[in-house]
């Protein structure tokens, strides 16, 4: 995560430089030709490349939320699963965990035999469960568009330690949830890139970074102690163990 948000931080300094360009701090102001070294190849600069790039930023941070989240998640199912836990030893939230798994992931994971036909079809299969899970197991939630929402959901649903995700009253106030909509709208063609980055300012896209950031170190940090306490074992296997 940390390199992601290092690469980043680079791109976020381009930013700010080309902004200040023409406010008699920048070097080169905006409009002026920049050239390479043997002045054969010449370009333009415009405050539309300031735009452009600014708004790109909102995809290179939703792209950083959403790989680190689903890496998280994905190094959470692994550890699970390398547990070599069997069902009858997991808590009762991993229990539903893994039963919301295999009633949707049959193929691929060893369980090719098991067909769902109803509900008690499931919990039969699931309270006989002694051996460990299957090693191509995969815990593997669905994503979506991921806001402080979703992590929140996200925390619950897999008990994370610790990882207390303040959500808004007004989920539209989250960072996460601004950064999230903003790449729909680029992604979808709502808004031209021009256009969204048109009244950015480099200390906003400062915000951004900083404040998504800390909620992903939350969230990472909520996982890491999840696996390093084996949050997913029932109290008696915790007592023995």
């Amino acid at each position: 995560m940390n390199r992601r948000f290092d690469e980043y931080e680079e791109y976020l300094g381009l930013v700010l430089f080309l902004e200040r360009f023409g406010d008699g701090h920048g070097v080169v102001p905006c409009g002026s030709t920049m050239e390479t070294a043997d002045l054969a190849n010449r370009y333009v600069l415009s405050k539309r490349n300031e735009k452009v790039l600014k708004a790109t930023v909102y995809l290179q941070l939703y792209n950083i939320v959403e790989s680190v989240v689903a890496k998280s998640l994905e190094g959470l199912s692994d550890a699970v699963v390398s547990s070599n836990v069997s069902y009858v030893n997991l808590s009762n939230l991993w229990r539903r965990r893994i039963a919301d798994t295999v009633s949707v992931q049959v193929e691929g994971n060893g369980l090719e035999s098991f067909k769902i036909k109803n509900i008690r079809t499931l919990l039969d299969f699931c309270i006989n469960f002694e051996k460990e899970l299957p090693a191509g197991f995969k815990i593997v939630p669905p994503m979506g568009a991921v806001d402080e929402g979703k992590l929140d959901i996200f925390s619950k649903k897999y008990g994370l330690i610790d990882c207390n995700i303040v959500v808004p009253r007004d989920k539209e106030d989250g960072v996460l949830h601004v950064i999230m909509k903003a790449r729909h709208d680029l992604a979808h063609g709502n808004l031209s890139f021009s256009d969204k980055g048109a009244n950015l300012t480099g200390a906003e896209l400062k915000i951004y970074f900083d404040d998504s950031k800390k909620v992903l170190e939350q969230f990472v940090a909520g996982v890491e102690k999840t696996i390093l306490e084996k949050a997913w074992l029932n109290k008696t296997e915790k007592a023995e163990g």
